[in-house]
């Protein structure tokens, strides 16, 4: 099985033209040495433009540059619905009052569908809860995003790792207490430790449970909600990832009026497939 994705994953990569090479295990090692690929007998993909980001520290780092840039923050502030006069948007309420606006952009991920309904757009949009794992660890255990099998594991900006597994996302739900780390988690561990002997004997000091949004077709929602002017959605599950070309793409097209090619296949008004599953 593990052949199978891989030979799918190189083919998709060929037919975009992305950057990977397959590397032997010496290659790798001395990429991780931390890890351990002996025994590994076919190439070990790796992606060398790829990166991981801090969501807590990008979004931080984009909202002082956008205010040193001009625009206002208001926060803490909590959205409750867009206002419209017609089909005109006309602003937002908030928990500070209204604020006037001719265009809205519903970037508030899970929380978009809410906010679309009343204006009479029903968002394709679904919630899957997923979990993280933050050990201890010694410095340099990892130096990038891995995914060695069943599970993933990246560092983290303070000197941790985060080990995540899709399999056991089912485990936990929106309710569940992350305040301490459940011993169920020990099962990570278990998978990691025998690829990364470095994670041997550390302890679980974080469980992270988030709910992502997922489009029903897997594909980002980005464009001019159906019906309502003024009104824009941007909503993906790979928000973090893509912020900064969504942004961009997303301020260009509305200050200028030009409709952007990037985003023809992701418009609200398209067809939606609900045969994806994550």
């Amino acid at each position: 099985e593990g052949r199978s994705e891989m030979a799918a994953l190189v083919r998709d990569l060929d037919e975009f033209n992305y950057p990977y090479s397959l590397l032997t295990a010496q290659e790798a090692a001395e990429l991780e040495p931390n890890v351990r690929v002996d025994g590994v007998d076919r190439g070990i993909l790796y992606a060398p433009i790829e990166r991981w980001a801090d969501g807590d520290l990008l979004s931080a780092a984009l909202v002082k540059q956008a205010v040193e840039y001009g625009a206002s923050l208001a926060s803490p502030v909590s959205v409750r619905e867009v206002v419209t006069s017609g089909s005109q948007v006309t602003g937002v309420a908030t928990s500070d009052g209204f604020l006037p606006a001719g265009n809205v952009v519903v970037a508030a991920g899970t929380a978009c569908v809410g906010l679309l309904a009343p204006l009479g757009y029903q968002l394709p949009l679904g919630r899957v809860v997923g979990i993280l794992g933050v050990v201890s660890a010694p410095a340099g255990t990892v130096s990038r995003v891995l995914y060695p099998g069943r599970y993933h594991v990246r560092p983290t900006s303070d000197g941790r790792v985060a080990i995540g597994c899709r399999d056991m996302d089912f485990m936990v739900d929106e309710d569940t207490d992350a305040s301490s780390p459940p011993s169920w988690m020990n099962q990570l561990l278990e998978m990691a430790s025998p690829d990364c002997p470095a994670l041997s004997g550390s302890q679980f000091e974080e469980l992270r449970v988030g709910a992502r949004p997922m489009p029903a077709d897997g594909m980002p929602i980005v464009g001019p909600v159906p019906g309502v002017q003024g009104a824009y959605v941007a909503t993906m599950h790979s928000g973090v990832s893509l912020a900064a070309i969504v942004g961009q793409t997303v301020a260009e097209e509305i200050t200028s009026g030009n409709v952007s090619p990037v985003l023809e296949h992701y418009r609200p008004d398209r067809r939606f497939s609900e045969s994806y599953t994550p």
